[in-house]
């Protein structure tokens, strides 16, 4: 091997392999660093993605259908859940009777999400538990008001990249947007 050539002047002393290694080392790590980020990006993107559909299915249908479509958060795929965030999972339903909850005997699950691990999906108060489009295409708080607010996608992981907001207007359609997501 030259790096363990005695004679100078063909070869490299141990100092300048050392020095080699060294910066190897370091745009190796500069190198996986950066993979793993752009691997975070694309969970998040994609989670992001999966969301906005949901969103969009579930007003979709409400207008399709004539009925009340809700989703909401749901650890289990079964009922929706109270507490906690929105990565956890979420359920959307037939919501017949406008309570936004499922009843065993009034509402039909139409689809599952399950829990998005290493991201944080939260929404401020009047999105928080859940999400409600009336026949006519509008979101709607359980007492008849109208919804809008915002929900924010994170990584748990790499605080620092870009994350997405969904942006719940009273008129029923939802924006996406890109947001800082602080350390």
């Amino acid at each position: 091997m030259a790096c363990f050539t005695v004679n100078m002047r063909t070869g490299f002393s141990i100092v300048e392999c050392l020095l080699v290694v060294a910066l190897s080392a370091i745009m190796a790590g500069i190198a996986w660093s950066t993979g793993w980020q752009q691997q975070q990006s694309l969970v998040l993107q994609v989670s992001g993605d999966i969301f906005l559909r949901d969103m969009l299915t579930a007003r979709s249908e409400a207008m399709r259908r004539g009925l009340t479509i809700t989703l909401c958060k749901s650890a289990d795929g079964q009922q929706c859940n109270r507490h906690g965030d929105w990565e956890q999972g979420w359920l959307m339903f037939v919501d017949r009777n406008g309570n936004a909850w499922v009843d065993d005997d009034l509402n039909a699950i139409l689809s599952v999400q399950s829990s998005m691990h290493g991201l944080i999906l939260s929404g401020n108060t009047p999105v928080r538990h859940y999400l409600s489009w009336h026949a006519q295409g509008e979101s709607r708080l359980t007492t008849g008001g109208f919804q809008a607010g915002t929900l924010t996608l994170c990584s748990q992981r790499l605080p620092g990249i870009q994350g997405q907001a969904f942006t719940l207007s009273a008129s029923g359609r939802v924006r996406r947007s890109f947001t800082h997501c602080g350390a």
